[in-house]
């Protein structure tokens, strides 16, 4: 039989390529896929993961804290003078105490207020002790709202030991503060006795009412209250009260009351 040339020479080569080991290409692959593989990158270094994981920990701002704002003290308790006022100025004032106060209420020559008073009242007794009225004295006062409210109390408890007269003071200006929260608050000093009758008495003296007046002030300090310094103004050079302004060394004449109604007309928290 007769072999084609071309057959032939297909036989051949495959032969060939069988002695040298070489693969034959399929026929219609593409040769450029048997090209040597591009090689793989290098690996980096593996991301480190947080303690709380494998996110990423936030950075959290600080909250700024909040300025302050200023403390503000308390007024001072001193009333510096002033021009005087006219009477007017006591139309809602309440005058609150003892037979000091009674004395002032009627002689006194104000115009305006309203007397809240009665003899031997005391921190003690005002909420006991029953006026013209048949309430406490101290009812009398709450009955009504007032913008002043002028309080003397004191000299019949001289005997008290300072720490406990304050403390009582102290609990009856929580009771009135509470009933007239309006109303602006005067502790008036005790006022001034004779040297005769500081002389005669170790209770009855000048050292203590002014140890005791200095207590005052520093209870209306603390609770920024107004303080009236009657001693200041009742008070002679010699420190006492003079003999003629006194009915009996503690008590005050019509004069004397008149000076101390001057005093309130120019010692006083302006509107």
């Amino acid at each position: 039989m007769k072999r084609d040339p071309a057959s032939a020479l297909c036989v051949i080569l495959i032969c060939a390529a069988l002695l040298c080991g070489c693969a034959v290409p399929a026929a219609g692959r593409d040769l450029s896929a048997t090209a040597a593989p591009t090689p793989e990158a290098a690996p980096g270094p593996e991301p480190t993961e947080s303690a709380q994981g494998s996110s990423p920990v936030p950075t959290i701002e600080p909250t700024p804290e909040p300025t302050p704002e200023p403390t503000r003290s308390p007024a001072p308790p001193e009333l510096p003078p002033l021009p005087p006022t006219d009477d007017s100025y006591f139309d809602d004032a309440a005058f609150f105490g003892n037979s000091l106060v009674e004395g002032f209420c009627r002689y006194g020559g104000l115009a305006a207020g309203t007397c809240v008073a009665a003899t031997s009242a005391s921190v003690l007794n005002v909420s006991l002790l029953v006026d013209e009225t048949g309430q406490t004295l101290l009812e009398t006062l709450l009955q009504k709202e007032y913008g002043k409210i002028y309080i003397l109390l004191g000299i019949n408890e001289i005997g008290f030991e300072t720490d406990y007269f304050i403390d009582v003071y102290d609990g009856l200006l929580d009771v009135i503060c509470a009933r007239e929260p309006n109303a602006v608050i005067y502790v008036l000093s005790l006022t001034p006795i004779t040297e005769a009758r500081s002389a005669g008495s170790n209770v009855f003296s000048r050292e203590r009412i002014m140890h005791w007046n200095q207590a005052l002030y520093e209870l209306a300090a603390r609770r920024g209250l107004r303080f009236v310094n009657l001693f200041e103004a009742l008070t002679g050079p010699d420190g006492y009260l003079a003999a003629e302004k006194s009915t009996d060394g503690i008590h005050l004449t019509p004069e004397a009351y008149r000076e101390w109604a001057d005093y309130l007309r120019t010692h006083y928290l302006p509107a």
